[in-house]
């Protein structure tokens, strides 16, 4: 159980920071002001920290099917619109250069000021649009209810949390940490993507009818594969381990069993990413159990990443093992779970 929640512990921080550092990549290429990067990713931690805030007071977890779903781009939309019509109002407007720097300082807030008004209702209808827009979620039950409930509500709280901190926090980073005068500057990409487009959108108007199929096409095709998705969708959960459910030949006694599993232990155990196994083998103690001395099942913790073989992974483990498990045990079948099924009622004969 400890190493379940550090593994989840550790699996959440990880999307968070990399989101972090991608959104204030992607900002720093696209708009090309390291500070208007660093004003935008200041308002992620500032939501997220509302978002936990709120979740313990309601008295519920925070856990990788709640933090660990949040898109951190959606947090960031209204910071993004709000930074660049303020640097857009200290772009356009040319400082004075008088004695005092208080009328300066003044000037600049003023600017910071009337650029954050233009967009605050903006941004806070958006909010509440895509806020409306997991209202589906809320009202949803059972096991579906469980998973995407508090997923639906961290994300109302993230969302909440990132209006305020627009609201406040951005203002108050630009009028810091920009100068009174800033001067706009297309990047690289920008640039090359703007030309891109440009072509692209002439010969789109002029051949609009081909436009329009092309359009068309694609709008069937993802009809079309819409059509053959699943209903159901369940998050996959990486606890670090493997659990392997061996059926051997139903006549096998217990006895012979045990020898059987005995060398499957020995099998996985070579493998240097396993640590241990625990095994589980013959019937449970409920009258109802129908399975017999033929079932057996493995715990395989698994070691940390950093000790695996470099350019091994766990699905070309998990195929290397099945292959030999197949073909040094004849007769049997293995079954790989990446998630331990938990705590059982079933008792088995320790092998």
């Amino acid at each position: 159980m400890v190493n379940l929640v550090a593994i989840t512990v550790q699996t959440v921080l990880h999307n968070l920071l990399f989101g972090i550092a991608l959104i204030f990549l992607i900002q720093w290429v696209f708009l090309g002001d390291l500070r208007c990067a660093l004003i935008v990713a200041a308002t992620i931690p500032v939501a997220l920290l509302l978002a936990v805030m709120i979740t313990v007071i309601q008295g519920e977890s925070a856990n990788l099917l709640s933090v660990g779903a949040i898109d951190l781009g959606i947090i960031v939309d209204g910071t993004v619109i709000m930074v660049e019509n303020i640097f857009r109002h200290l772009a356009h407007h040319t400082p004075q250069e008088p004695s005092d720097r208080r009328i300066r300082l003044s000037d600049k807030l003023g600017w910071v000021l009337t650029g954050a008004v233009e967009v605050d209702k903006a941004i806070f209808f958006s909010v509440i649009i895509t806020i409306a827009a997991f209202l589906p979620l809320f009202t949803m039950q059972g096991v579906e209810g469980q998973i995407f409930g508090p997923m639906a509500r961290t994300y109302a709280y993230a969302l909440l949390g990132a209006v305020i901190a627009t609201f406040t926090v951005t203002p108050v980073l630009s009028s810091i940490l920009l100068p009174a005068h800033v001067r706009e500057v297309e990047t690289f990409v920008v640039r090359h993507i703007r030309g891109i487009y440009q072509a692209v959108l002439a010969r789109a108007v002029r051949r609009y009818r081909l436009s329009a199929a092309i359009a068309a096409l694609f709008l069937v095709l993802c009809l079309s594969l819409g059509l053959r998705l699943g209903t159901e969708f369940l998050p996959k959960l990486e606890e670090g381990n493997l659990w392997i459910r061996a059926v051997m030949p139903p006549t096998i006694t217990l006895e012979a069993g045990m020898d059987t599993v005995a060398k499957i232990r020995t099998v996985i155990l070579s493998y240097p990413p396993a640590r241990t196994v625990f095994s589980e083998q013959g019937r449970g103690d409920e009258g109802t159990d129908p399975d017999g001395a033929f079932l057996a099942e493995f715990f395989v913790p698994l070691q940390p990443l950093d000790k695996w073989p470099k350019g091994l992974t766990k699905e070309q483990m998990v195929k290397q093992m099945s292959e030999r498990l197949n073909r040094e045990f004849v007769g049997g079948r293995f079954q790989f779970l990446a998630i331990h099924p938990g705590t059982t009622s079933r008792k088995r004969c320790p092998a």
